[in-house]
């Protein structure tokens, strides 16, 4: 399944149910299988599967992440308190369910594809508004922490300008 051209997530998804009954016979085995003439190298096809699997369940958080950019649209960017409540609200979602996603996929922020593994990618498109999240969360939460208590101090100009950046890069309306 080696290509330098984006899957698209029907793509992925009919490869992974084509393949299901393959990989669950692998899995029951001892040991995964070996790849020929590569030492301790589990096979290829074994582990491209486990990728890809892993890659479409943050698929399930599209919809919630649509949902958390649309909510940030609707917030005055020049009120520091409501960014705050914003980023305290998808503490969860941000900081649990989706903070691997961000290191095992999008290592670099300027990449037109998202990069599954090497030689294989999928179509950005449909995970703009993730990454969109993704990068706002990021920068309210973890850059300038405003779910701590004290937000007093921090400079709005400076977050807002940066906020603009990440959404006219990064946002897809629904």
């Amino acid at each position: 399944m080696e290509m330098d051209i984006p899957l698209t997530i029907n793509d992925i998804r009919e490869w992974l149910i084509t393949n299901a009954p393959k990989y669950h016979e692998q899995k029951s085995l001892e040991f995964p299988p070996q790849e020929e003439g590569v030492f301790f190298g589990i096979d290829k096809f074994y582990t491209t599967y486990g990728r890809l699997f892993d890659f479409m369940r943050y698929y399930r958080y599209k919809s919630k992440c649509d949902i958390a950019v649309t909510d940030l649209m609707l917030r005055d960017f020049d009120d520091v308190e409501k960014l705050a409540e914003w980023a305290k609200k998808y503490r969860i979602l941000g900081s649990h369910s989706l903070i691997l996603f961000d290191i095992d996929y999008l290592w670099d922020k300027h990449l037109e594809k998202v990069l599954i593994e090497k030689d294989l990618y999928a179509d950005k498109e449909p995970f703009l508004n993730m990454i969109c999240f993704i990068r706002v969360f990021q920068h309210l939460y973890w850059d300038y922490a405003l779910h701590e208590e004290d937000i007093s101090g921090k400079d709005i100009r400076v977050i807002k300008a940066e906020l603009i950046k990440i959404i006219n890069h990064n946002y897809k309306p629904v």
